[in-house]
């Protein structure tokens, strides 16, 4: 049941009432498993973190220069339309329950099921762009530092300001992304108001300088 009204969840057109329905349903589904049939595993894994055709076949041991160039094509380097825009991404390289995590205030996202769709319905696709601007493996981790701007898809049709940060690409010993970490170069109440309030925004700039 909770599977099925997770289906329908994800349907949902508003980005930010869909995300919210589904952290309702994953906890329903803990309490369920915890309270009720007092048995986490007895159904399978949560539907957040479970997967569904293609994305359940993964590529383990991948090499580190393997994985970066799987990200870099996920970038859409011809397009500046990459994953960030689409949210469509090379599902074999990422756990089924990869945390999605960064100064974004609804996250941290826990499974790539989630993420994905949040990711794919989140901006306006013809009007917004993520420029990758270097991707490089430093040590254990592959980082990447991009430039990003976009229309959200609300009524309204808000403006993110521009945003340069950088995406780090934690692998777990089997080859398989299991933390996908963002960093930006503005804070999360900045790029807030520059969102919603450009023009109180532009109005306190202009006092301060």
């Amino acid at each position: 049941s909770i599977e099925r009204s997770y289906d329908d969840v994800l349907a949902m057109k508003c980005p930010f009432l869909r995300r919210r329905a589904a952290d309702l349903l994953d906890v329903a589904d803990v309490l369920a498993r915890r309270l009720i049939v007092r048995d986490e595993t007895r159904f399978g894994p949560s539907p957040s973190v479970s997967c569904s055709g293609k994305a359940c076949t993964k590529s383990f041991g991948l090499g580190m220069e393997e994985l970066l160039e799987s990200i870099r094509n996920d970038w859409r380097e011809d397009s500046d339309r990459g994953y960030y825009v689409t949210g469509k991404l090379s599902t074999d390289i990422y756990r089924d329950d990869c945390i999605f995590d960064g100064p974004d205030p609804d996250m941290p996202v826990k499974g790539l099921r989630k993420y994905l769709n949040a990711a794919s319905q989140l901006f306006d696709q013809r009007r917004s762009r993520s420029h990758l601007l270097s991707i490089q493996i430093v040590g254990d981790v592959i980082v990447a530092r991009w430039r990003f701007s976009g229309i959200l898809r609300l009524p309204w049709k808000p403006r993110i300001p521009e945003v340069t940060g950088t995406t780090t690409y934690h692998v777990d010993p089997t080859g398989l992304i299991y933390l996908h970490k963002e960093t930006w170069d503005i804070s999360a109440m900045e790029a807030f108001f520059r969102t919603f309030f450009p023009r109180l925004t532009r109005v306190f700039s202009s006092e301060a300088a």
